[in-house]
């Protein structure tokens, strides 16, 4: 439903089926779009999902309370250059209009930049329309615990138990990818990144990185003794990159048609 750069829809089977089957809980550390969130909601009992950016956040406690709200408001919402303009510049207090500002920002503009609003004819708005009711029924799950934080902060929140036991838990990591331009509220460096490997090493959780193939990423994975599963490779005009799926487990046999296995 949120258009936003780095959404995994396209990789999206590819990364369920690395999931290993008897997960129950899921723990999203950079929830973004919500695209692998979503999917695992109907895997697994629990699901904890955070995002720093308090926009993403605040778009789905919306969604998840006050979805017919949300609908109204952006039926009523014109698709407009100078609405765009204004928004670009200018902040939301209320809940339902900061959602709608940051829907028409990041899913009516070129790239999900939100930099040009973008014309065309993809029923861009309807769609939209359609699809919140449907999102909104998966996001009532009552596993389902939205946080906004940064990512050091969330296992701590995360009370353990019998039934939120750490052997059928699993984090992914969706991060702002080093050497690209996302931003991560302040920024994200290589620092940041050293911190995520850090803390997931010693979780004692299995997990999942996300990353393209990078020096930096590749060391990590060679110094930690993870797999690296190559998942796509993305190409444009400017470069060609090779997106990474780093794991502390390896991926079932099963999968060996799909990932190009290799234990850093």
């Amino acid at each position: 439903m949120l258009r936003r750069r780095g959404n995994k829809a396209r990789v999206l089977p590819r990364l369920l089926d690395a999931i290993p089957a008897d997960v129950n809980t899921f723990i999203d550390l950079f929830m973004g779009s919500g695209t692998v969130t979503i999917a695992m909601l109907d895997r697994c009992s629990y699901v904890f999902a955070n995002d720093l950016d308090a926009d993403v956040f605040n778009l789905f406690v919306v969604l998840k309370e006050r979805p017919e709200e949300l609908r109204r408001t952006i039926k009523l919402m014109p698709v407009h250059e100078a609405l765009f303009k204004h928004w670009k510049t200018n902040q939301e207090t209320d809940p339902i209009w900061r959602a709608v500002r940051f829907l028409l920002l990041s899913n009516f503009s070129y790239l999900g930049k939100s930099d040009t609003l973008k014309m065309g004819l993809d029923h861009s708005k309807q769609c939209l329309l359609d699809a919140i009711m449907p999102t909104a029924a998966r996001f009532a799950t009552p596993g389902l615990s939205l946080f906004n934080c940064d990512f050091r902060k969330v296992l701590p929140k995360i009370s353990w138990s019998r039934d939120i036991d750490k052997k059928h838990a699993f984090v992914y990591a969706d991060p702002p990818y080093l050497g690209t331009l996302h931003n991560y509220q302040a920024g994200f460096v290589e620092q940041d990144t050293r911190d995520l490997f850090a803390l997931l090493m010693a979780s004692g959780l299995r997990f999942a990185v996300s990353e393209f193939e990078h020096p930096l990423i590749l060391s990590i994975a060679e110094t930690n003794g993870l797999y690296v599963n190559r998942l796509i490779t993305r190409q444009n005009i400017q470069n060609r990159r090779i997106e990474l799926l780093l794991t502390n487990y390896n991926i079932c046999p099963q999968q060996a048609d799909m990932f190009h296995n290799s234990n850093a």
